[in-house]
């Protein structure tokens, strides 16, 4: 399966229907590209109390089946939450709020992902994908 992710040529590309390469796949990125603050805040701002909310009920609730109920949401609003921070980290959304800056500085300490840390590791890795190196695989033997 390596092989064949090694050996991908372009042309077997086209063999998909509605794949979109070059200019095409530039060309519908374009809408994507609007930056919109209201939006940005719309999905951080509902996303970080519904995430709140589900902790509450979690940690308040009696009833075990609540209980669990919003410990699974409040585990896909992590999730959430933390492609929000990714987002924010790359500067494609609120990129000169001082509210999102406290926001998310708040809940990279909660998530042990500081800053700095997170930039260095991950910026590592947008230069490194689809590089297989003998390090990242394992020991062979």
């Amino acid at each position: 399966m390596c092989e064949q992710a090694l050996n991908f040529d372009e042309n077997h590309a086209e063999t998909s229907e509605g794949l979109r390469i070059g200019k095409d796949l530039i060309k519908a990125t374009v809408p994507f590209a609007e930056v919109s603050a209201r939006r940005s805040w719309w999905h951080v701002g509902t996303t970080f109390a519904m995430l709140a909310a589900a902790l509450i009920v979690a940690g308040l609730t009696p009833w075990w089946p609540l209980q669990l109920l919003a410990s699974l949401l409040a585990a896909m609003l992590m999730v959430r939450v933390f492609i929000t921070y990714h987002d924010y980290m790359h500067r494609a959304i609120l990129v000169r709020s001082r509210t999102a800056w406290i926001l998310f500085r708040l809940y990279s300490a909660l998530a042990l992902t500081p800053p700095r840390s997170w930039k260095k590791s991950h910026n590592y890795h947008h230069g490194h994908v689809g590089q297989i190196s003998s390090s990242s695989i394992g020991r062979v033997t």
